[in-house]
């Protein structure tokens, strides 16, 4: 079969023209014409079918999709296939992109300025059939009440004093199933879009800067929130709610935002784009996407405390109350103090962002630790939050002995094992691995 690669491409230029939104519209070739009797003009979206394309990366690609396009054409043209206003059909990953060359019109008709008048042009109609563009939906029965929740939980996070913008103003208090229309601007959960764009124009530079430094830690272990927004861009078209995701995007771009020092602003935007997105969807989301959406913004916000739905499950949290509470005081005091004077353990803070590693609301752990070894509550925290996380981790890696998790453990283990005898068994340690 002849690929692509194989076909001798005439050279040719290709110019752009960009839309109302900075990105490229449509462009059209230069130096086709002696091949193929006329020039091409391609748009960087789908003209034709239902799915239109918002999520597609051709608007942004600009020349490159262009090109593409023009690659299969003259395929199609060495094969022998070519025929005008014929659709040709190419597989996609998740469905098929089909191609139609129209009757060649004028470069004056078709608003090709760049070439003279007269010269032939063809336009290129496309149509996207992806298998996983869905219906818009409105919110379910039974996602509407923890949506309302998610909602009141935003709100009753912005600072006091802060002043919304009114676009971004919603009454939490009041909020119903009508309060969801699947028409409105991001989509049905559009109340909870505007809570979170209200949330990040709020708040400071110290909790922006949080946002970012999550960002890179996820990046450096190769959760990019490039890759989830694509994941996120997937789950939108299923949900029918491309057009709610898209204009996600667009709201990144224009928030005002408070900006820590010398922020690279593309990872900026995509954080926040990330975070919208995810709220645009939270009715379509599991819990653990929907940590992984929300948590880098919210393990700033609410830190040093966990967010909301972060709590580590009942029996690790169990687990780490037995271990210290077998401490005496003066064991206990040493151990903190031990905890204090290190850097910490990076796997851990990663881990942290996106999973379930906090107390819940009024626990009283840390209060009972304070108590105990006469320190100040932040003083302990630390200790408690790294014996949480490092507990939930290992009960969700369900005791493999080679996971990271593993490695952290037995990390932990050589550190404060001689002041915390049941470590090993609290974080479920079997041999130590012989590359450790």
């Amino acid at each position: 079969m002849t690929s692509i690669s194989d076909i001798p491409t005439p050279p040719y230029t290709v110019h752009l023209s960009d839309g109302s939104g900075g990105e490229v519209e449509f462009g059209y070739t230069e130096g086709l014409l002696e091949v193929l009797g006329h020039e091409l003009l391609v748009w960087t979206r789908p003209t034709d079918g239902i799915d239109p394309g918002l999520d597609w990366p051709g608007p942004k690609a600009g020349r490159r999709s262009v090109q593409n396009t023009c690659f299969r054409i003259l395929a199609a043209v060495e094969q022998g296939t070519f025929e005008y206003d014929k659709p040709m059909e190419f597989d996609l990953p998740n469905g098929t992109t089909v191609l139609i060359v129209r009757e060649p019109e004028t470069a004056e008709a078709v608003h090709a300025t760049a070439l003279a008048p007269h010269t032939p042009v063809a336009r290129v109609g496309w149509e996207l059939r992806r298998n996983d563009f869905g219906p818009l939906l409105p919110v379910s029965a039974a996602e509407l009440p923890g949506l309302i929740r998610k909602c009141q939980e935003v709100v009753n996070r912005l600072p006091w004093d802060a002043t919304v913008p009114h676009d971004l103003t919603i009454d939490a208090a009041s909020l119903g199933a009508d309060s969801f229309p699947v028409s409105d601007t991001y989509g049905p959960a559009s109340p909870l879009v505007r809570a979170v764009a209200a949330s990040l124009v709020t708040a400071d530079e110290v909790v922006v800067g949080g946002l970012l430094d999550n960002a890179y830690l996820l990046r450096d272990v190769g959760e990019s929130q490039h890759r989830f927004d694509s994941r996120l861009s997937t789950i939108a078209r299923g949900a029918g709610r491309s057009a709610a995701a898209s204009r996600c995007e667009e709201l990144a771009k224009s928030l005002s935002i408070a900006t820590p020092e010398d922020t690279n602003a593309e990872r900026l935007e995509m954080a926040v784009r990330v975070t919208l997105k995810t709220a645009a969807l939270h009715d379509r989301l599991d819990a653990a996407d929907r940590m992984r959406g929300y948590g880098p913004w919210e393990a700033s916000l609410y830190y040093p405390d966990r967010p909301p739905g972060q709590a580590a499950a009942n029996e690790a949290i169990a687990s780490v109350e037995a271990a210290l509470a077998a401490l005496s005081p003066a064991a206990l005091v040493k151990i903190v103090e031990r905890h204090g004077e290190e850097s910490g353990y990076e796997d851990l803070d990663i881990y942290a962002v996106t999973h379930r590693t906090g107390l819940p609301r009024g626990h009283r752990l840390l209060e009972e630790l304070s108590d105990r070894t006469g320190r100040h509550v932040e003083e302990v925290r630390p200790l408690t939050t790294t014996l949480l996380s490092a507990a939930a981790w290992r009960m969700e890696a369900g005791e493999d002995d080679d996971d990271t998790s593993a490695y952290v453990g037995w990390g932990l283990v050589d550190e404060y094992g001689d002041l915390l005898p049941s470590l090993e068994l609290l974080l479920r340690l079997g041999p130590r691995p012989e590359d450790y």
